[in-house]
């Protein structure tokens, strides 16, 4: 357990994953595998892999993006958080300790540690050449932000979906893992778990030790109920349509103003930043797809795959509406209040005290409410180019 874990011996169980280089180890993990008696190991320039007895593939990768090998490693023992100035690389090497752990208390699954994956996913793909299918049913990889995301990426099957889901964990998005290379060549199903780690790709990040641990727990009763049949991995249709409606809306803000948020959401978040120098998205993009309907409503991807087909030339035109409707009632509920203005943005040649909302409707600017008082139908809002000026 990561709680039995005090500063005296941190260095020894924990510390030691996050300052070696790839290369160091992956060497380092070739004789840990067999410590732990795996006999059939294969070594390739940008991988390893250990043959294990438990028919689930653990994979992780020891790359990260950092150029600067971590050195100072701030650990706080009541809370079993881990963080570096120097960007502590949890992802991916809390993934690594997750399956470190996963051995020491006795488990042997097949396991991959690849290189590369920051840069393309070089390691899996050498895998994929250099490697028969591992007689396994589905592969794990750590490698996710936070504590309870499970992300198939392009993997569409469902049974292995609520398997997995059933262990404690919730379908989220993601753009790529090593998964996404090995599973489609290898054509068996994989998910990408959390492994406790936030803000990723920054000197921000930091490691959840408990989060960890959690996960560790759930993999542990995953193993104890693995089917007898391998979970196949099954893509969406070649044509997966989609309803996409997007609707110019430009924000006017002063150049001076700062933006003090939690961070830029992508690989978990940057930390706090000055977005000064950034422009706000102009266009408002959603996309419903089968997955998401499924989730919502049931049934299954076919049967709302073909429900999209047949009608999506309608459902465009009824959601389009329903985008325009929802913009209208937003700029005469929300726009633009006096109260919703900071202090340090400044609108120029507009007294503050003397309006209540200003909006630009094709270049015609007009104060109050977005009604018949400013001399706008409010049926007229939703077919122009609508600009919000805070």
């Amino acid at each position: 357990m990561f709680n039995s874990v005090d500063r005296a011996d941190f260095e020894a169980k924990i510390g030691w994953v996050f300052r070696y280089s790839a290369s160091q180890l992956l060497t380092e993990l070739r004789t840990i595998l067999e410590k732990y008696g795996y006999q059939n190991i294969v070594e390739g320039k940008e991988f390893i892999y250990g043959a294990g007895s438990i028919p689930v593939l653990m994979v992780a990768h020891v790359d990260t993006v950092h150029h600067n090998l971590v050195s100072n490693i701030v650990y706080d023992p009541f809370n079993q958080v881990l963080w570096s100035p120097e960007g502590i690389g949890a992802d991916d090497r809390a993934g690594v300790l997750g399956i470190l752990k996963l051995l020491e208390r006795g488990h042997r699954p097949h396991i991959l540690f690849t290189d590369g994956e920051e840069s393309g996913g070089s390691g899996a793909r050498a895998a994929t050449n250099e490697l028969f299918l591992p007689d396994v049913r589905f592969a794990i990889e750590l490698d996710r932000r936070n504590g309870t995301e499970a992300v198939f990426y392009q993997c569409f099957n469902k049974n292995f979906e609520d398997y997995i889901l059933n262990f404690g964990f919730k379908r989220a998005t993601g753009s790529f893992s090593d998964i996404s290379i090995l599973c489609p060549a290898w054509e068996i199903a994989g998910v990408n778990l959390s492994c406790g780690y936030y803000n990723a790709h920054s000197t921000t990040e930091y490691l959840s030790l408990p989060e960890l641990e959690v996960v560790i727990l759930n993999i542990e009763k995953l193993f104890q109920e693995i089917p007898t049949e391998t979970f196949v991995y099954s893509t969406a249709p070649k044509v997966a349509p989609v309803v996409t409606v997007t609707y110019p809306i430009t924000r006017t803000f002063n150049t001076d103003y700062k933006y003090k948020g939690t961070g830029y959401d992508v690989y978990g978040g940057y930390g706090s930043y000055d977005a000064s120098d950034y422009w706000l998205p102009g266009d408002i993009d959603f996309r419903i797809s089968p997955s998401t309907l499924v989730d919502l409503y049931g049934k299954d991807y076919a049967y709302w795959n073909k429900f999209l087909r047949d009608n999506h030339k309608d459902l465009v035109a009824y959601a389009e509406d329903a985008a325009l409707t929802a913009i209208d009632e937003f700029a005469y509920e929300h726009s633009l209040t006096k109260d919703y203005l900071e202090d340090d943005i400044e609108l120029d040649d507009i007294e503050l005290d003397d309006i209540k909302q200003v909006v630009i409707i094709d270049g015609e600017t007009y104060s109050g409410n977005v009604d018949a008082e400013c001399g706008v139908p409010d049926d007229n809002i939703g077919n122009k180019k609508l600009t919000l000026v805070k």
